[in-house]
């Protein structure tokens, strides 16, 4: 029987790695293993050392579904191992198992319908971003986290100073905490214009989106 491809399908949460390792060849896909590691700890490197065990072909691709930042790690570590791995969006997984016919829902079987998904899919392998780029995503999703946490004060307030009765130091504490937020809005922005003015290139790139119309 000759092996023809490989595949990984991870699943990640916070606190572990759901994988299956599966493989393809003319008499069809065969599971040859599946397990549950730890993330992190000490559970990348039992998951390197299991999937060596298991690989018989090259380019043996590991597929994670992106889930926040939880993939992140062991992401960047099978990048530096020198495997291939890609990184999917959970909704097209979910389309792809739809379309095999697969309804319950568990980690085991995320795992291995991942594992199906690239051995079935011309997947794109993931490259990491460069370094500015990837400061610039971090500052702007804290800048769209707290972006958000002040308009949460602003509402809160708002309320508070219409309510009967009203407590003035509620009204304080809020106003405190929104001037925080703002305080560290400008902090987030003066970070981002120090990151893109280090980078000519990058300058330059986003020089020129933002004198495309309606862009800002």
């Amino acid at each position: 029987m000759e092996l023809t491809q490989q595949s990984v399908g991870i699943d990640v949460s916070k606190d572990s790695l759901e994988v299956k390792f599966k493989e393809k060849s003319c008499k069809g896909i065969k599971i040859k293993g599946s397990r549950k590691f730890d993330n992190p700890s000490n559970g990348f490197i039992n998951l390197l050392e299991w999937c060596n065990k298991r690989e018989k072909v090259e380019n043996v691709v590991s597929v994670l579904k992106a889930t926040g930042v939880y993939h992140e790690d062991v992401l960047y570590f099978l990048f530096d191992q020198r495997k291939k791995v890609s990184v999917e969006l959970p909704q097209r997984i979910k389309y792809f198992a739809k379309s095999k016919g697969v309804k319950t829902k568990n980690d085991l079987i995320d795992s291995g319908v991942i594992a199906d998904y690239e051995l079935e899919r011309d997947l794109k392998v993931w490259q990491p971003p460069e370094k500015d780029i990837k400061t610039l995503r971090d500052l702007s999703r804290e800048h769209n986290t707290l972006t958000n946490s002040k308009s949460e004060a602003k509402n809160r307030l708002h309320a508070a100073k219409h309510s009967h009765d009203k407590y003035v130091r509620v009204i304080e504490r809020l106003q405190s905490t929104i001037k925080f937020y703002i305080d560290q809005l400008d902090e987030i922005e003066k970070d981002i214009k120090t990151t893109v003015s280090a980078d000519k290139e990058l300058s330059g790139k986003i020089k020129k989106v933002t004198t495309i119309k309606g862009v800002e």
